[in-house]
């Protein structure tokens, strides 16, 4: 019985310590193998996410966010070719049912204008619908407990709803897991201009996206990993063909 009992005790031990040595880390680089982009991530020392920049072939942008006193996110501005196009979004958080989102464009490529946008959030601060200018449905996006996109849903301007897309997660953690402050509609109100970021919104990795499309059918995307000891993802695959691969810093 005591010997029986010292076994469970060492296998606790042994698990708790399995769990504590897992390192926490913050992605630093995406490599994205085929459109030959690079994403380089920065942060403060309170582990927030400060920059990114993205530099490829025919890309070049250079995203700066700050934060309020309170660790919300209050500003992010997006500077595109060196000066040639600049957004610069400041946050609101003073209606139950919205954020503002104030953006102010400039830059070579653009006059400056000033332009006011409604972020709709969960209970969860997670992005739950965008709307046209006119106040009509756009985007429906639908979470799991994980706070994982499952189900992406895109309206036309008449109100149909032209693509679906379906999506599955794994157990391990997300490559944004470990930032701290960003909140969780970020990443999903920039998943079709970031697309790099589109299979980890939320606290795992995609596995599987299906998209039915109004125009063109259906089309399922197997997307798997390679990970590190700690859990985090090194490598992701789609159909078997590496797509990119990712670097970390321990925190």
């Amino acid at each position: 019985m005591k010997k029986a009992l010292a076994l469970v005790l060492f296998s606790l031990l042994c698990l708790n310590f399995s769990i504590d040595a897992q390192t926490k880390k913050l992605i630093i680089e995406i490599n994205s193998i085929q459109s030959k982009e690079v994403v380089s991530l920065k942060y403060n020392s309170k582990n927030q996410l400060i920059y990114i920049e993205e530099k490829g072939p025919i890309i070049f942008r250079e995203f700066t966010l700050k934060y309020d006193k309170n660790g919300k996110l209050a500003e992010c501005l997006i500077n595109r070719d060196r000066g040639e196009a600049i957004n610069n979004s400041k946050f609101m958080y003073d209606n139950n049912e919205y954020i503002t989102e104030e953006v102010k464009s400039s830059g070579k490529q653009l006059r400056k204008i000033t332009e006011y946008n409604k972020i709709y959030t969960d209970n969860s601060d997670r992005l739950s619908k965008t709307t046209f200018e006119d106040g009509n449905l756009w985007e429906m996006f639908s979470y799991d407990n994980h706070n994982n996109l499952v189900k992406y849903s895109v309206h036309s301007i008449s109100g149909k709803e032209d693509i679906v897309v379906d999506y599955s997660f794994d157990t391990k953690k997300s490559i944004f897991s470990s930032i701290e402050g960003l909140p969780l509609w970020f990443w999903t109100l920039h998943m079709n201009n970031m697309k790099w970021c589109s299979d980890f919104l939320g606290h795992n990795n995609a596995i599987e996206a299906t998209t039915l499309d109004s125009r063109f059918g259906t089309d399922t995307k197997d997307i798997t990993y390679e990970y590190d000891a700690d859990n985090y993802p090194i490598k992701q695959y789609y159909d078997g063909v590496l797509a990119k691969e990712f670097k970390y810093k321990a925190i």
